[in-house]
């Protein structure tokens, strides 16, 4: 059981613990700290040389789900498109001469 242990001591060091109305939203935050636990046993066990420690593991995780560093922040409205002739309204005369 050394195994099992390791992990709730990994999970519990940076666990994300939220107090909420929804029942599952408690579920789906403890599935998602044991998916970052074990995301970074095997990247421990894989990686050679210099390994980051589980803090900066779990920020460059969250950073990557997020996207920041690829994102842009769009200001102002969209333009407006033109639309071809084909579509356009043309108002009749009231009157047939």
């Amino acid at each position: 059981m050394g195994g099992v242990d390791k992990a709730d001591m990994l999970k519990s060091r940076y666990e994300v613990d939220r107090k909420s109305k929804k029942w599952w939203h408690r579920i789906f935050f403890y599935f998602l700290d044991l998916c970052v636990v074990n995301a970074y046993i095997i990247y421990k066990s894989r990686s050679e040389g210099a390994r980051l420690p589980l803090k900066q593991f779990r920020i460059s995780v969250a950073t990557g789900l997020i996207g920041a560093k690829n994102q842009t922040p769009k200001r102002g409205r969209p333009g407006c498109s033109k639309t071809p002739n084909k579509y356009k309204v043309t108002v009749l005369p009231k009157k047939a001469i």
